[in-house]
């Protein structure tokens, strides 16, 4: 008659059991989850928690960059230290036309250059502070030529062109 060990069966099953968690984890964080890490150092800043429902997401990455995120796709569209052109690129690639698209600013942005809201966007800049640098002389924000349904609430304006 054979005998058999349990504590060596039992011991062999909880580690195959340990290693299948692992590869099925990583599996399910490459397959559904693949935009989540990939900013290293987001963070908390990382808003995509709080404003699932916006078009696109801007904020401030650190000290130096800024970030925009599409959020039907959660790719992020533009990482560069010029928040003017970061803004102005998201507002650009909003298209003209219904339903009001949302985009979202969030923490500090330091301005060289007017933004220019198009048609049918409501920009929420309530988390936002807004800082303009010397070449802005004219007004911050400007809405484009004959924009319709365009709206930005909130935002604290420090600077230049108020």
């Amino acid at each position: 008659m054979k005998t058999i060990n349990l504590n060596k069966t039992f011991a062999a099953a909880l580690a195959a059991i340990i290693l299948a968690s692992l590869v099925f984890g990583s599996l399910l964080t490459r397959m559904y989850f693949p935009q989540i890490g990939q900013i290293k150092g987001a963070g908390p800043e990382d808003p995509l928690e709080a404003w699932s429902e916006s078009s696109v997401i801007i904020w401030q990455y650190n000290t130096t960059f800024y970030a925009s995120r599409n959020m039907s796709t959660l790719m992020v569209m533009e990482l560069r230290s010029n928040a003017s052109a970061v803004i102005n690129n998201a507002f650009g690639n909003m298209t003209a036309v219904p339903p009001q698209q949302l985009v979202v600013l969030k923490g500090n942005f330091t301005l060289d250059s007017p933004l220019i809201v198009g048609s049918y966007t409501y920009v929420d800049a309530v988390q936002a502070v807004l800082i303009m640098g010397g070449a802005i002389t004219a007004n911050t924000v400007q809405f484009s030529s004959g924009a319709t349904m365009s709206e930005w609430h909130g935002g604290l304006f420090i600077g230049n062109g108020l």
